[in-house]
Order: C-alpha cells, then structure tokens, then sequence
C-alpha cells in the first residue's frame, strides 16, 4: 500500500474546503472571458478598475474575466477562443507549508513537486498573485 504524505494531503483537503466556500459565495455565470486587441490605445488601470481579473497578457492582446454585463467605455471586447489561454511554464520556489497553500490555492498546474520547489504551469494572474505574496518564481516559455 502506497503511503502518502499528511501535510500534502491535508493541504489539498484546504484547498478543497476554500473552493467549495467561495463557489458558493460569488456566482461564476455572472463572469465571462473577454479579449482585448491591445492595437487600441489602453490605460491599464482604467482596465484594472472595470474588470475582475487580468488572466493573459500577451504582446497584442490580454484576455479579461470580466462581469458580462460589464461595459468599458472607448474598448471593444472580443469572443476568446481556446488558444487565448496561454498558460506559462512556471518554477515556483516555497519555504512553507503557508507558502505550498497559496500556490495550491492559486490554481496553479503542477507537473512535479520536490521538497521546495514546484514545476508546472500558471496564467499571468496566478504568478502575478502569487509573486505579490513574496514567492520566488521563474517564468519560462509559453505552454
């Protein structure tokens, strides 16, 4: 029989109780995704203030999650399609536990963990949240 780690698994129970928790509080049919052709002339912040979260910046263009009743003024929101989700590959290196969970709880796609790092695939959100948490992490090419 294969054992397993407590603290990796209670980690993950958390992760599940959190998710749980906030689908229950926000309803997610209110948001959609949306493209934004960055060949317009856009104010990031003004962005920022209209839309629930940045998922995807690329050189011509972000991809928002965005209330769909939402409307930003001067900015034409485009349909996404599959291949605008460009996740990134990711080295994420972490002291604690605490630090484990947030990156758990970030949604983070991981390929393989070892006792401080982990390897795997992010959006542009999640490194950015996670990064403002004090985590090292080193972006790589595009997945």
């Amino acid at each position: 029989m294969k054992k397993y780690n407590k603290t990796w698994v209670w980690s993950i129970f958390l992760l599940c109780i959190v998710g749980v928790t906030l689908s229950k509080n926000s309803l997610a049919s209110d948001f959609i995704y949306k493209k934004i052709l960055l060949t317009q002339s856009i104010n990031l912040p003004n962005i920022e203030s209209y839309v629930d979260e940045i998922l995807v910046i690329e050189p011509d263009f972000m991809v928002v999650k965005i209330n769909k009743n939402t409307v930003i003024p001067n900015i034409s929101l485009s349909p996404t399609k599959e291949s605008d989700f460009i996740q990134r590959k990711v080295d994420i290196y972490f002291q604690d536990e605490q630090q484990l969970v947030h990156i758990l709880q970030a949604g983070v796609d991981i390929f393989h963990k070892t006792k401080q790092k982990i390897v795997g695939r992010a959006f542009d959100a999640q490194i950015k949240r996670l990064e403002a948490l004090g985590l090292t992490i080193f972006v790589g090419d595009n997945l």
